[in-house]
């Protein structure tokens, strides 16, 4: 006869059976791991010519990295003494106005700085800065003005030290306003650069290019053909080929994303309508880059008057987004049944030297408007004064919305 007790036991010996078996089998059979889990993508490495950084490096005043032949040359008392004035003037207009638009940008503009549209910036002149700032992601930027695009030294080590004082003495004024409140004076550009040793735009686009952390990759001229495309042609070029130069393009990629080269073009254009109406090369271009975000600051008012109505209706018409200040379109210029807007900031009447100019719908809308939003940063003609103002305008048929036909009654 079977114990009572065996016979309640039993069951648990071979519960503790069947887990030994298991542990055994478990030590006997380690679990394999995958090694194909977590795929380790390397980044894409950019071989590029480094002259052209070193060169644009020098321009802005910072360090040359190691093996460049430029890097003697930072010694000399007039390099020495450009670099301390642009880093205290820049780490002030960091402080107060750049960092301030980052964020806010990070923000206001997350939406529009998620695309890769191109960033349109006419009236900018060499005010790549600003553009930058505001949209730091996208692929193309296309700035314009009257000044030259202008060059580069092809060889610092033969200037003098009388060149190189001239040099940076130029650089220096002609960023003065930029340092203060971050636009350009073009009737002052025009004379400073064309007359410079800056000769253009050229230097000021570099120096903006790695001041925001950029690294230069090629620079080249540009040359507009009739049907309105474009051809590349080398820095270096002869005084006749310097006739047929449109504009010039920098290749850059920036610092936080290394495998994405950036381009930034600029154009020599005038843009009132006597002068366009007659460009249809250029007009041309114009009208074929669709579908942009367009940034407009300090522009004169000039796109308040009908003299300059064809680029008016060009930005218009070719916009998905514009972020402008009050001196850009004026706000009854705006079909309000395919545009939204947000405002921002504080208006006031402009400063004396545009003191005719008035816009009451938009005082108005200040005045009465509850959702109107804070600006942290103070930039343009009113910077010093407490009565900057922006508005974002934003296209209600946008690129994933086509607009359909109206069918004729």
């Amino acid at each position: 006869m079977k114990s009572p007790l065996l016979v309640f036991l039993f069951p648990f010996f071979l519960f503790l059976i069947f887990i030994g078996g298991l542990s055994c089998g478990q030590e006997k059979q380690p679990v394999e791991i995958k090694k194909d889990t977590v795929k380790i993508i390397p980044k894409k490495i950019i071989v590029y010519d480094r002259k052209y950084n070193d060169a644009a490096r020098f321009i802005a005043g910072i360090t040359q990295t190691s093996g460049s032949t430029l890097s003697g040359l930072e010694k000399k008392e007039s390099w020495v003494k450009y670099q301390r004035s642009i880093d205290s003037s820049w780490s002030k207009l960091e402080t107060i106005r750049l960092k301030p638009i980052r964020d806010w940008a990070k923000t206001e503009l997350s939406l529009i700085n998620s695309s890769d549209s191109e960033i349109f910036y006419p009236f900018g002149g060499p005010d790549f800065l600003n553009a930058f700032t505001f949209f730091p992601n996208h692929k193309k930027y296309v700035l314009l003005g009257l000044e030259p695009a202008g060059e580069i030294p092809s060889d610092f080590t033969k200037l003098t030290n009388k060149d190189f004082d001239k040099y940076f003495d130029d650089t220096q004024l002609s960023l003065s306003w930029i340092f203060k409140g971050n636009f350009f004076i073009t009737k002052r550009m025009i004379n400073e650069l064309r007359y410079s040793e800056l000769k253009g735009t050229l230097p000021l686009l570099l120096l903006f290019a790695e001041r925001t952390g950029n690294t230069i990759t090629n620079i080249q001229n540009l040359a507009m053909n009739a049907d309105s495309t474009l051809s590349e042609l080398p820095l270096e070029i002869s005084k006749e080929q310097k006739e047929k130069v449109s504009g010039v393009k920098i290749s850059f990629f920036n610092s936080s994303d290394s495998a994405k080269i950036q381009y930034c073009y600029y154009f020599r254009v005038n843009l009132q309508d006597i002068r366009l109406k007659d460009n249809f090369t250029f007009q041309h271009f114009l009208n074929d880059q669709t579908h942009v975000i367009t940034y407009l600051k300090s522009a004169s008012y000039l796109m308040h008057y009908p003299t300059f109505s064809l680029i008016r209706n060009i930005i218009l018409k070719n916009s998905d987004y514009l972020l402008q200040d009050d001196s850009g379109i004026a706000f009854h210029f705006f079909d309000k049944k395919i545009w939204d807007f947000r405002f921002y900031g504080k208006y006031i009447k402009p400063t004396h030297e545009f003191s005719w100019i008035k816009q009451n719908d938009l005082q108005t809308i200040y005045s009465t408007d509850t959702t109107v939003r804070p600006l942290p940063f103070a930039l343009g003609y009113n910077w010093n004064r407490d009565g900057v103002s922006m508005l974002l305008a934003t296209k209600k048929i946008t690129p994933t919305q086509p607009a359909t036909s109206e069918k004729k009654k």
